[in-house]
């Protein structure tokens, strides 16, 4: 016989009893296999699910970006188009501003400016009003005397 047929020779007869034994372990054997690989297959679907529901958070989340970016493009053109038509080239050159100034920034210091100078002067004129009228008032008095 071959150096591998001996490998497998049994040396005696097993009995009755042993058989059943070793069937059993066998099968005892088997089965602690069958349940390992069942909670394998548990497992696997546990990590297959958290993984879906990763995967669908985040294609959530992509929307969302997606949805900003959007918005983020809509409110882009539209500010290009506000600022388009605020001229700030001619508005610089009456503001008298050298060129390359930060024209956005000087608008609103100069709006103040003017604002200010333009309620000086209705204040003064209001003042002015009053004393005109004081005056004409004195005038009509003197007349009807």
């Amino acid at each position: 016989m071959s150096e591998k047929s001996n490998y497998y020779r049994v040396e005696r007869e097993l009995t009755h009893q042993e058989v059943i034994e070793l069937y059993l372990k066998t099968k005892q054997e088997l089965d602690d296999i069958k349940f390992e690989l069942d909670e394998e297959k548990r497992n696997t679907k546990i990590w297959e699910n958290a993984f879906e529901e990763e995967c669908l958070e985040h294609d959530k989340e992509l929307e969302d970006q997606e949805k900003e970016l959007n918005e983020l493009k809509a409110w882009k053109e539209e500010a290009i188009e506000v600022m388009n038509k605020l001229q700030l080239q001619e508005i610089g050159k009456e503001l008298q501003l050298p060129l390359g100034s930060d024209i956005p920034s000087q608008i609103l210091p100069e709006i103040k400016r003017i604002k200010a100078i333009t309620d000086e002067a209705i204040s003064l004129l209001a003042a002015k009003d009053r004393l005109y009228k004081a005056a004409l008032d004195e005038i009509i008095k003197l007349k009807t005397k």
